[in-house]
């Protein structure tokens, strides 16, 4: 290789790797908190007692009756639906018999209820070296039936836990979660009935302590600049119109609601490149809370909320 085509060829890697690393920087940061000064984000709510900063770390441990501790930040917030959260993470070995964390995502209605925190999301433990049973990972999904707690295991095997901090970095994008623990990733699974939005928390079983600190929560939503829903009242019933934004003029794209194949919508994208689709409902109103709108050929996803 000649000395000409050396220094091209670098300049090129080089000039590649700037703009991954802008491209990386440009992703929306959704919230952030790296416990400088000894002080928690105003955005943290503790759901169950205590919560410290030392060290300009996280602390959190039970103190009170009943068990566990837990704070989350967002939750049930449904803007946030697709996001990459990281964080350091360190089970304490600060009981003969309890070294443990947990880390909630895609969490809402969150609160302590009969010696549990309980609500509806995702819970990932980690159990430490000096656990009863050894070092493991496990991931959940969890939800409410009236005042009854249900889960459902999605993942759980021995080791990878570390007594150490270790940096933890949780991706969730529509019904993919991906978990790595110091860059090796330990979980890739598809929940068959995700949940799909709410914020995260922090957390610690029974007299479990635990420390975390460089929270950060990047926003992964495929598409956020170029589809949009929107939701009005239409003939007393609401109506929610899905737009699409610099796509290929003459293309056919696939509105889908709800993630139901039958809802879906088949739309050609007009000359300005723009496509568009209307759901309602077929019988009866389509109802107030939280609905979703995608196209099926981008796997873009957006949120919408009727009053």
């Amino acid at each position: 290789m000649s000395v000409v085509r050396f220094f091209n060829r670098a300049a090129t890697i080089l000039a590649c790797a700037a703009a991954a690393g802008q491209d990386r920087g440009a992703a929306q940061t959704l919230f952030e908190d790296h416990f400088d000064d000894n002080r928690m984000s105003p955005d943290w709510v503790s759901v169950k007692p205590s919560q410290w900063c030392q060290d300009e770390w996280l602390y959190t441990r039970d103190t009170g009756p009943g068990r566990d501790s837990c704070a989350v930040v967002h939750d049930g917030d449904p803007a946030w639906t697709d996001y990459t959260l990281q964080m350091k993470v360190d089970p304490l070995p600060t009981d003969p018999d309890w070294e443990h964390a947990f880390v909630l995502f895609r969490t809402r209605e969150t609160a302590w209820r009969e010696f549990f925190v309980r609500g509806c999301g995702y819970n990932l433990g980690l159990a430490g070296p000096g656990h009863s049973g050894g070092p493991s990972v496990a991931l959940s999904r969890y939800w409410m039936e009236g005042d009854q707690h249900r889960s459902i295991s999605l993942f759980e095997r021995s080791g990878y836990v570390k007594s150490e901090p270790m940096d933890l970095e949780i991706t969730v994008i529509g019904d993919r979660i991906q978990v790595s623990l110091d860059g090796l990733t330990v979980i890739d699974v598809v929940d068959p009935q995700p949940h799909l939005f709410g914020g995260i928390g922090i957390g610690a079983i029974w007299e479990a302590e635990a420390r975390f600190d460089d929270v950060v929560v990047t926003d992964e939503s495929p598409g956020k600049d170029r589809l949009a829903g929107a939701c009005s009242l239409v003939n007393c019933n609401n109506r929610v119109v899905a737009r699409l934004r610099k796509a290929t003029p003459g293309e056919q794209v696939t509105f889908r609601f709800n993630g139901n194949p039958c809802s879906d919508r088949q739309v050609e994208v007009r000359p300005n490149g723009v496509a568009k689709a209307r759901f309602s409902a077929v019988a009866g109103v389509l109802p107030s809370g939280r609905h979703t709108v995608e196209v099926v050929e981008y796997g873009f996803r957006a949120g919408v909320e009727c009053p």
